[in-house]
């Protein structure tokens, strides 16, 4: 799955109140403003300070503190193990201070006070995977709801805060009415299968570390942003800086392959492992989907045929270009999933013709949530290659259009993390190709009568000069366009404006 050189450090505090089926956990709902995770509930949490202590002594303790003073920034609980002796005016005193300057010197006071801090339960420790150009190294505890306490969230980088039975918030979740970190939905549904017995949350805190262990011994985490939506991050070999191509498994009780794209054997082989622990429970793969063509997303595509003897699907351009018997998939084709997480008959998966990155690229769009499942129409850490004469920069942007005024949920990209708001990314990049385009028409006022690459460190100043490559097939691709609206000619090989 991949290690990178380093990660954010952090904690996570599941706190919850009441016993067995009345248990419930308190969630925060993450402003939307913010780039990571914006919009959805999580747990309190945050990246480790420097005066949490220092990890090479100490790392448990570094990180519980940590946790303690992140659930104190941001929900005013404070631990019974710190016994600070504060009034309610003094504890929401310092807490609003130490929001304002983490140096506030209370909080030393309360460091150098000790604590055992043995309330807090160690759960286990979870790494963002590959996918994401953020990675987060999470150490999550468990916190029995601490007495003499009532947790308030200050409007900021959250917005909301309620204790929820785990139940009822993974129901909400189904029904898509509220979006949950992975990680987080990961802990509640194993939460929720333990509840039932008197002994329930014991149980969980004796099972939980096991579990998340076992991500981090390479098995495939259940990442899932929308119901029916398994994300898996697969090395393959893409164009930097992605690293990773995201194969999807969209369905229930039918679920289809979304471009399987690693070439990787051992990826292969955990990809296979993850599709034989959904079949095992009567799911039933229907086939493999493709986006489009390219090598970093039909690397697996030979060992996962030979493994389930299943067809692949995709539009005839692509399969032609790969020279594989498949089944053409039509523009606005309904695929048909079952039902859907929440109980909602008649889901299904629509292919939409979105040319432009290759003639035959497709995305599909999930009925009940509506989610975009995006192959390389979008990236979320990085822009998309239009490459002539296979890329078609106005078609490109046509597509674009298109799926915008769709009114999509979720994109779930190729590469890079999910978005929250397909639209927004959309309109994103229209803006920022509109943006080259005028830097473009501006490189070619200033110098008429120029070949391509010496236009490229004009247009693409902010790149490296490691990059103008590919910089060059995108200007070729705006020079192309620019000359269809009859707004540019060239002459041999060289450009200027009409």
């Amino acid at each position: 799955m991949g290690t990178p050189a380093s990660f954010r450090d952090s904690s996570a505090v599941m706190m919850v109140r009441g016993q067995g089926v009345d248990t419930q956990v308190y969630l925060v709902r993450r402003s939307d403003s913010l780039q990571f995770f914006g919009g959805y509930w999580a747990l309190p949490g945050g990246v480790l300070d420097g005066g949490d202590g220092d990890l090479e002594r100490d790392a448990q303790e570094a990180f519980r503190w940590c946790a303690a003073r992140e659930l104190f920034e941001e929900t005013g609980v404070l631990l019974d193990d710190l016994d600070t002796g504060w009034s309610s005016e003094q504890r929401a005193q310092h807490r609003n201070g130490l929001l304002e300057s983490p140096e506030l010197e209370a909080w030393k006071v309360v460091r150098r006070g000790g604590g055992s801090l043995s309330s807090l339960a160690h759960l286990g420790l979870l790494r963002t995977p590959a996918f994401a150009p953020v990675r987060y190294s999470t150490h999550f505890y468990g916190l029995q709801f601490p007495a003499d306490n009532e947790p308030e969230i200050l409007p900021g980088e959250l917005s909301h805060g309620e204790f929820l039975r785990p139940a009822e918030a993974l129901l909400q979740w189904r029904r898509g009415e509220r979006l949950i970190v992975p990680p987080v939905r990961t802990l509640l549904e194993f939460l929720a299968d333990r509840v039932h017995a008197p002994t329930g949350w014991q149980d969980f805190l004796t099972h939980a570390s096991d579990r998340l262990q076992s991500f981090l011994e390479e098995e495939i985490p259940p990442i899932l942003n929308s119901p029916g939506v398994y994300m898996l991050p697969l090395k393959t070999p893409s164009i930097p800086p992605a690293t990773t191509t995201n194969t999807y498994l969209v369905g229930q009780e039918d679920f289809y392959l979304v471009d399987p794209g690693t070439p990787c054997p051992d990826e292969q082989r955990a990809m296979i492992e993850f599709i034989h622990q959904r079949t095992c429970h009567g799911a039933r793969l229907k086939g493999l989907l493709l986006t489009h063509h390219h090598e970093d997303h039909v690397g697996g595509v030979q060992c996962l045929t030979e493994a389930f003897d299943v067809p692949v699907l995709g539009h005839i351009e692509t399969l032609s270009r790969l020279e594989l018997q498949g089944i053409p998939v039509r523009n606005r084709e309904r695929l048909p999933l079952g039902a859907a997480p929440d109980g909602s008959p008649d889901w299904c998966l629509e292919a939409i013709h979105t040319p432009g990155h290759t003639p035959g690229h497709l995305v599909f769009r999930d009925s009940r949530y509506r989610a975009i499942l995006g192959g390389d129409l979008a990236s979320t850490i990085s822009t998309i290659l239009i490459d002539p004469p296979e890329g078609h920069l106005a078609t490109y942007l046509r597509s674009l259009q298109l799926i915008h005024n769709l009114k999509p949920g979720l994109f779930y990209p190729a590469h890079g993390p999910v978005a929250r708001d397909s639209r927004q990314l959309m309109r994103e990049y229209l803006l920022h190709r509109g943006e080259r385009e005028e830097q473009l028409v501006a490189a070619l006022r200033e110098l008429p009568g120029s070949q391509p690459r010496a236009l490229v460190p004009v247009v693409y100043a902010d790149l490296p000069e490691a990059a103008y490559p590919m910089a060059g097939a995108s200007l070729l691709a705006g020079l192309i366009k620019l000359e269809e609206e009859g707004r540019a000619q060239r002459v041999e090989d060289r450009w200027s404006l009409l």
